[in-house]
C-alpha cells in the first residue's frame, strides 16, 4: 500500500478509559477510507491524533514519512483539511471571510484567495449569493459546504471529516454525500471520514475500517464485511444497520 498515514502500535487513554489500543493502521493515498463503529469506539480520536489535538501515549504516527510530534505538527497541519460535525464556522464572520482566514494568515494575496473561493464555490455548487452571508443566514447544508470549502482552501493532501453530515436531514445529507464523492474523485483527494452510519460508509468509501473499543475489528469493502464478518460484533453491527444491504 502506498500509504500517506501510518499508525504504529498507537495507544491513547483519557484517565482510566482507553480510546485507542495498540493501533496499527495505514491510510492509502488517493481515495476515501471510512472509520466506522459505535459511539466511543475511538474513531474520532484517531483524527484528533493526526491533527495533533491530542498526543499518543504509546507508539507513533507518521504523515508522509514524517513523525507527528510537537516539533512537526504545525508544518503538517498546513497539509491537512479538517471538517467537524457542526462545521466549526466562526459565526461573526461571513462565509467569504471564514474561507479567507487561514489563507490570509499563511500570506496568500487577495487575488489568489478570491480565485480559489470562486473555484471552490463552483466545485461544491455553493450559491454565489450566499458567499457574503453569515453562517446563521445559511442552511445546514450550505454551512457544511462552506466548511468543506474552507478545508480545501489550501489544497490539502489529506482531508479529515468527522461525522460531517450527521446533523443534516436525510435529503440534504444524500445530496452532500453524492457531491463529496464526486469532488474527491475529481480532485484525486485522500480522505479519512469518520461515521457511525454503515450505508454512508458503504456509499463513500471502498475501504472501510470497523473499530470497537479502540481496536480494528475488520477492514475491507462493504461486500467483505457483509459476506465475511470477522466476529460476532461485526455480524451484529452490520445486522443492526439492515438498510446497508440496499447500498
Amino acid at each position: 500500500m502506498n500509504a500517506l498515514v501510518h499508525f504504529r502500535a498507537v495507544g491513547k487513554s483519557f484517565g482510566n478509559d482507553f480510546a485507542v489500543r495498540d493501533m496499527n493502521l495505514e491510510i492509502a493515498r488517493v481515495g476515501i477510507t471510512a472509520l466506522i463503529g459505535p459511539s466511543g469506539c475511538g474513531k474520532s480520536t484517531l483524527l484528533r491524533l493526526i491533527v495533533g489535538l491530542v498526543s499518543p501515549d504509546t507508539g507513533e504516527i507518521q504523515f508522509d514519512g514524517e513523525r507527528i510530534e510537537p516539533d512537526t505538527i504545525m508544518k503538517i497541519r498546513r497539509r491537512l483539511g479538517y471538517v467537524i460535525q457542526d462545521g466549526g464556522l466562526f459565526p461573526h464572520l461571513t462565509a467569504r471571510r471564514n474561507l479567507a482566514l487561514q489563507s490570509t494568515l499563511f500570506g496568500k494575496n487577495r487575488d489568489e484567495i478570491e480565485k480559489r473561493i470562486a473555484e471552490l464555490c463552483e466545485l461544491t455548487k455553493f450559491p454565489s449569493n450566499g458567499i457574503d452571508r453569515y453562517p446563521l443566514e445559511l442552511s445546514g447544508g450550505q454551512r457544511q459546504r462552506v466548511s468543506l470549502m474552507r478545508a480545501l482552501m489550501l489544497s490539502p493532501e489529506l482531508l479529515l471529516l468527522d461525522e460531517p453530515f450527521a446533523a443534516l436531514d436525510p435529503l440534504v445529507r444524500l445530496n452532500l454525500q453524492r457531491d463529496l464523492k464526486e469532488i474527491c474523485a475529481q480532485l484525486r483527494q485522500t480522505v479519512l471520514v469518520v461515521t457511525h452510519d454503515l450505508p454512508e460508509a458503504a456509499f463513500l468509501a471502498d475501504d472501510i475500517v470497523l473499530i470497537n473499543e479502540g481496536r480494528i475489528v475488520q477492514r475491507g469493502s462493504i461486500a467483505d464485511l457483509r459476506a465475511r464478518p470477522a466476529n460476532e460484533f461485526a455480524r451484529e453491527f452490520i445486522n443492526a444497520q439492515r438498510s446497508a444491504v440496499l447500498v
